[in-house]
């Protein structure tokens, strides 16, 4: 495991640990230190330790510490004759799965598979947790995955739980998007009709902004197509859901797990 902590060391303070980075406390005043640990598989005791600056983002950091830990306790557990890393896909990137000299499980995210292997989404079927066969019998198998390393093995499969919760979040977003939209248009409406200040105050470019900050968020960009225009010199306001793009996004994105695995 690895993670930061918040110091209170001054800012003119000579010291190299401490820096400022992405604290996990969301305190962007505070220089952070960074520690990763190693613990047993049993009560998670702490076996070996490292302290470093807590600047560099964790896929940078995460090879080099991961290593320099697997070292130390295989130059202390002379017995261990091999070393297994599971870790979650916050920690991949495309040059660490293919760095490490052990052997390597973990799950990449969808839209980073899909650039890197697109061809594996042509054959897929649904399967359960129960019923997953190994990754060499698997018909999403790529025995070479580029920029993985030699020998990486992926498989995708879909989740069909995990997709039903991703597809109802989604819709529930375009409901509140879509009632801001109403709501931003009736605004520029009321404004129109206002002989006041605040009509001449509201131009097209502000109104996009606004626009843009609802549509913000995963996917919705894709799917909710609004416009800004003038019409007999009146800005108007329209929009519009793209069906066809949101069911792209539920086949190309949504319940997607991808496994990975590459031997020692």
């Amino acid at each position: 495991m690895h993670t930061n902590f918040d110091t209170f060391i001054d800012t003119e303070n000579p010291s190299q640990l401490p820096q400022r980075g992405h604290a996990k406390s969301k305190r962007s005043d505070l220089r952070i230190v960074g520690l990763a640990l190693l613990v047993s598989l049993d009560f998670h005791v702490p076996l070996l330790w490292k302290v470093y600056p807590g600047n560099p983002t964790h896929s940078v950091t995460f090879v080099q510490i991961l290593e320099e830990l697997t070292q130390r306790y295989q130059a202390l557990a002379r017995d261990c004759q091999s070393i297994t890393l599971v870790f979650d896909k916050g920690n991949n990137s495309a040059r660490n799965p293919g760095k490490f000299s052990t052997a390597v499980v973990s799950i990449l995210s969808a839209p980073w598979y899909r650039r890197t292997l697109p061809t594996c989404w042509l054959s897929r079927r649904e399967i359960s947790a129960a019923q997953r066969p190994p990754l060499e019998t698997h018909p999403g198998l790529a025995s070479h995955a580029p920029g993985l390393g030699t020998g990486t093995h992926v498989a995708a499969y879909l989740q069909s739980e995990l997709q039903r919760k991703q597809i109802r979040g989604i819709q529930q977003h375009l409901a509140k998007k879509r009632r801001a939209l109403r709501r931003a248009a009736s605004q520029a409406a009321a404004l129109r009709k206002s002989p006041g200040p605040k009509a001449k105050g509201i131009v097209r470019k502000s109104l996009w902004k606004q626009v843009q900050k609802i549509c913000s968020g995963q996917h919705i960009a894709k799917i909710l197509h609004v416009a800004v225009s003038k019409v007999r010199g009146q800005l108007q306001l329209s929009y519009r859901t793209d069906v066809s793009a949101f069911t792209r996004i539920k086949e190309q994105h949504l319940g997607k797990r991808i496994p990975l695995y590459r031997p020692a």
